[in-house]
């Protein structure tokens, strides 16, 4: 059997990429201006200048495509809170809970429109699991940033503890959002958390004598 070229299966595999890609943005766009109604194979094939067949080559379903433009904003959004770069344990919980509280700002429109989804995501077996490995990696991840940060021996349950109490806090301020979006009082309340984690830290820190 003759196979085509190395050079061509490669744009084959880009363009199928881009096409796939291109499914995702415009189902992400139909379900933040129209929201759930709007999300109809006719319309995402329409929008994105494709075929259902073409559709259908890259996604079995709506439920499929959705929960992978749910996996590419929480991917951006671990992303962003990972990346982002320390100068103190102070600074840590500072600038960890002022980047989320925005992050949680300026989404909200998206998160809303994604409420009706939520079902069919909890059901979802696979993308819980793959959702908990996510947000485990970034715990991990804040957990060694933090341990750096510390400059000596911190005890593991402290680490965990507290990177625990900052997520388990964002959860809450999300949840709170939803009564207000006053970003100011949610920040203001945030510094004086950030400084009780930071104090527990600091405290819980051995520093090798000299």
């Amino acid at each position: 059997m003759d196979f085509p070229p190395k050079e061509k299966r490669d744009q084959r595999r880009e363009r199928g990429c881009q096409t796939r890609q291109r499914i995702i943005d415009t189902a992400a766009a139909i379900i933040i201006e129209e929201g759930r109604p709007g999300l109809t194979t006719r319309a995402i094939c329409e929008k994105a200048g494709i075929g259902k067949g073409s559709l259908y080559h890259h996604f079995t379903d709506t439920h499929e495509l959705v929960i992978e433009i749910v996996n590419h904003f929480m991917d951006h959004y671990f992303g962003a809170m990972t990346a982002q770069e320390f100068e103190s344990v102070d600074d840590f919980f500072l600038k960890f809970g002022h980047q989320a509280i925005a992050q949680i700002s300026t989404s909200y429109k998206i998160r809303e429109r994604f409420m009706p989804f939520v079902v069919e995501m909890v059901e979802d077996e696979h993308f819980i699991a793959e959702t908990m490995e996510k947000n485990g990696a970034m715990q991990r991840a804040l957990i060694g940033k933090l341990s750096a940060l510390a400059g000596g021996t911190v005890p593991p349950a402290v680490l965990a503890d507290a990177v625990l109490a900052l997520f388990t806090l964002l959860e809450g301020t999300e949840s709170l959002m939803q009564f207000t979006r006053d970003e100011k009082r949610f920040l203001a309340m945030w510094e004086r958390v950030a400084k009780l984690l930071a104090d527990h830290v600091k405290q819980n820190t051995i520093r090798s004598k000299k």
